[in-house]
């Protein structure tokens, strides 16, 4: 508990009150990359920028694209370890210009000099966007195609589910797309906003309970609470690491 104005407030309460907050004043619009919308809460842009330094993954695979300025943001920190590193980010862009921020006329209200992401030259040189369906027979075929080229020289493969958050479809990419996230580096399930966005947050919480088959070839996930040292994260319980073989969880990771 925290005394607050003379009352006491569960760390929980004062997260969570700040997530709504940054809701409702439509924040979201007010993050910028490099002139670029990046669409991530700064606090969450900055763990993940340190977690990719960490794992250095040759390809991160992310599961919705709006503006692409995650994938730019996430390219560009990927590109200082690894000249050949790459962002493979899918998208369907259903009834919408792909590229294109949910948010756009707020953004542009708020950066009228922000350029596209694809404007760029770190995303000619390293992203590659693809139109379909995360969970479509194409998307998975060249998925797991750039996946085997990343794990046969031994360099490891990250997965970000940050698409529209309807739990059916996160379930879906979740099922789809952990197989591919190499031992030691991590499935990032995005927008759980403090445990209480339904979609993500159930879609994780059944995935942990029901993958026997990680386990029975080792290498179970865990959620790690590590990423979430600045106390707010809009994926909390989000960050799911796969455990080597034979590892056991350690003092930060929840396998529930």
């Amino acid at each position: 508990m925290v005394p607050v104005n003379g009352k006491l407030l569960s760390v929980d309460d004062i997260v969570y009150a700040y997530e709504q907050l940054f809701e409702v004043r439509g924040m979201h619009s007010d993050i910028t990359f490099m002139g670029v919308g990046l669409q991530q809460h700064p606090l969450d842009a900055f763990a993940i920028g340190d977690l990719l330094w960490r794992v250095r993954p040759r390809l991160l695979i992310e599961l919705g694209t709006s503006g692409g300025g995650g994938a730019l943001y996430y390219a560009r920190i990927m590109r200082g370890y690894d000249p050949q590193a790459h962002v493979l980010t899918i998208d369907p862009a259903m009834n919408t210009i792909p590229l294109v921020n949910w948010n756009h006329r707020e953004m542009r209200a708020f950066c009228p000099w922000c350029k596209p992401a694809n404007s760029t030259r770190t995303w000619r040189q390293a992203v590659t966007y693809l139109r379909h369906l995360p969970s479509s027979a194409t998307a998975l075929g060249i998925a797991r195609a750039m996946a085997a080229n990343a794990t046969a020289v031994g360099l490891p493969v990250l997965v970000v589910e940050d698409s529209d958050h309807v739990y059916e479809h996160v379930r879906d990419n979740i099922e789809a797309y952990a197989s591919l996230v190499s031992r030691g580096s991590y499935l990032i399930v995005q927008d759980t906003r403090a445990g209480r966005f339904p979609g993500p947050t159930k879609a994780i919480a059944e995935f942990l309970l029901r993958q026997k088959d990680f386990e029975s070839r080792g290498g179970a996930f865990v959620r790690d609470r590590r990423p979430e040292h600045f106390l707010i994260s809009q994926h909390s319980g989000g960050f799911l690491r796969r455990l080597w073989p034979n590892e056991r969880p350690g003092e930060f990771d929840e396998d529930k």
